[in-house]
Order: structure tokens, then sequence, then C-alpha cells
């Protein structure tokens, strides 16, 4: 379904804008996790917020997309620990 709703949004101004609208929300939300982590000694102050934000969205999509092509391939473990190694890094210097 989520995937068909970015097709969909491909030819679709007002439905594109819809998907762009809600993309930005959950970018917006995962920064604040962030900031709440820097704010509770647990991420550095120093943190590219925003940047974080755009790398941990877009490896979820991409993780999201290839598991519901080969969920064989991706059991949720491996979906567990590509994340943990990408967050993990995070707070080694907090």
């Amino acid at each position: 379904v989520w995937l068909s709703f970015w097709g969909m949004a491909i030819g679709d101004p007002e439905f594109a804008a819809e998907q762009r609208g809600r993309v930005l929300n959950t970018r917006k939300r995962i920064e604040t996790v962030l900031r709440t982590m820097a704010d509770n000694g647990k991420l550095a102050k120093d943190t590219d917020f925003d940047l974080i934000a755009r790398e941990l969205l877009t490896m979820v999509n991409g993780l999201a997309v290839q598991a519901g092509f080969d969920p064989a391939d991706w059991p949720p473990e491996s979906l567990r620990k590509v994340l943990l190694q990408a967050v993990t890094p995070l707070t080694a210097n907090a």
C-alpha cells in the first residue's frame, strides 16, 4: 500500500504534496527524538539533527522496501541489527 501511494504521488500533484508533508512530519518527529536524546545526555549536543533524521528515515524506508519484497532475507532480527548498527555510533560520543 505504501509503495502504491508513492506511485500515485508521481502523477497527482495534490497527492504528492500530501506525501511530502507526511515525510517532512516523520522526519521532524525523528529529529525531535534525537534532540531529546541530546538533552538527556545520550547524544552529542553538536549533532546535525536534520542530517541524522534524513539518514535514519531514508534507511527505514529502504529497509521497508527490501523487507516487503524479500521478507525471507529480511527477518525482524536482521532489520534490528541493521538499525542498531546505524544508531549505536550516534551515542558513542555522548
